[in-house]
């Protein structure tokens, strides 16, 4: 709870890189022993709205639906959203669920209105941009 409680702080920052979105993730996911999924929601200028952890997994995965995504973006009435996960055992790159599911929820998103800017997955020492690197 007490990292997201740190959140409201953030408010109006311009989150323009997955670097900026992984330095604001990792403040919070740092030492995690678990995956846990963020929602970063922005507005029409890319300035954060809403950071809110969406779900607590296990240490190799967790368990979300898309709709567990887009509630929340509805909810704040944002204008893109940046999904953030992160790998305990210090992986960045993607497994293809991550993947599969990125695609669905991007794919729901865009049909709602909503901008799909990035899924970041981030670990202790590094982060990767799965739009970045031309999955999507």
């Amino acid at each position: 709870m007490a990292r997201h409680a740190a959140a409201p702080l953030l408010q109006g920052k311009e989150i323009a890189t997955p670097q900026a979105v992984a330095e604001m993730a990792r403040a919070r996911l740092a030492g995690s022993q678990q995956e846990e999924c963020w929602l970063a929601m922005v507005n029409a200028g890319n300035r954060l709205m809403a950071w809110e952890r969406l779900r607590q997994g296990n240490v190799e995965s967790v368990p979300l639906l898309p709709r567990d995504v887009l509630e929340p973006a509805l909810r704040y009435k944002a204008s893109g959203i940046i999904l953030v996960h992160n790998h305990p055992g210090g992986q960045t790159r993607p497994s293809q669920p991550d993947i599969i599911f990125t695609n669905t929820v991007r794919e729901l998103a865009v049909n709602m209105g909503l901008r799909f800017l990035d899924h970041v997955i981030v670990t202790d020492n590094g982060c990767y941009s799965i739009c970045q690197c031309r999955h999507l």
